[in-house]
């Protein structure tokens, strides 16, 4: 048990060394595959814009489980804010908020944009936020 349990673990830290590869090849990354998570586990992918020109910003995610099925998605526009990473932010909120309402337990996120995990890690660095 012990050894079938480790062997899921390492193969869900190499799925997420992956992912983290490709978040932080910023926009290029965006053509790659999606990467699985871990049998029985689902795995929520978000995206956040923003235009420079109206500030309004919206975003979309898409919930999947380990075969690459969708469970659930949405997409959302959203009011004005006052740059990308406070789109990114108010949108990683928006998703958390529905998968709670969906009762969503437990899930992996996965996001493209370093700054916004960033501001959640070293929230002292960011006080506007």
């Amino acid at each position: 048990m012990a050894l079938k349990e480790t062997e899921l673990w390492l193969k869900q830290q190499e799925n997420e060394t992956t992912d983290i590869r490709l978040a932080q090849a910023g926009p290029q990354g965006l053509g790659k595959r999606w990467v699985m998570p871990a049998f029985g586990v689902v795995k929520c992918n978000f995206f956040s814009s923003r235009c420079n020109a109206t500030s309004i910003c919206g975003g979309g995610w898409l919930l999947r489980d380990h075969s690459g099925e969708v469970v659930f998605h949405a997409r959302e526009a959203f009011m004005p804010v006052a740059c990308r990473l406070a789109a990114e932010l108010l949108c990683l909120y928006w998703v958390l908020r529905s998968l709670i309402d969906l009762q969503v337990g437990s899930c992996e996120i996965w996001m493209e944009s370093a700054a916004a995990v960033d501001a959640i890690e070293n929230s002292g660095k960011w006080p506007r936020l």
